[in-house]
């Protein structure tokens, strides 16, 4: 029964904690930066690594278990895994190949009127 009840006043004290408050944003100053971003914008190179690496795998399994199954079937978990590892170190190069390759974003921010850089 106390463990009930100091678990209610727990609740009952903590709900102002969680209740949303409005929120602000208040500059007192304007700072003299001018900020260009471009490029273009696409999926993470780290997904995409991890994307193909796992497809590599999974086609490197399958092919593993057809190479398995086909030339010596007492072998076939030891083929289905050096397949599988293979596929998944050329999915990961593929990746990260594509990766490199794919989209990227330059972030140039300049002081306006200074010429010095900062």
């Amino acid at each position: 029964m106390r463990i009930a009840i100091a678990l209610l006043a727990v609740l009952l004290l903590s709900g102002p904690a969680f209740a949303q408050r409005p929120l602000s944003l208040r500059l007192e100053e304007q700072k003299p930066y001018a900020i260009d971003i471009s490029g273009s914008y696409g999926v993470s190179p780290v997904a995409i690594i991890f994307r193909d690496a796992m497809f590599g795998g999974l086609l490197g399994l399958a092919g593993g278990a057809v190479v398995g199954l086909a030339a010596d079937s007492d072998h076939v978990g030891r083929d289905v895994a050096i397949g599988a590892g293979a596929g998944l170190l050329l999915g990961a190069i593929v990746g990260a190949y594509d990766a490199e390759s794919g989209p990227h974003i330059s972030v140039h921010a300049d002081r306006v009127g200074v010429a010095a850089p900062f």
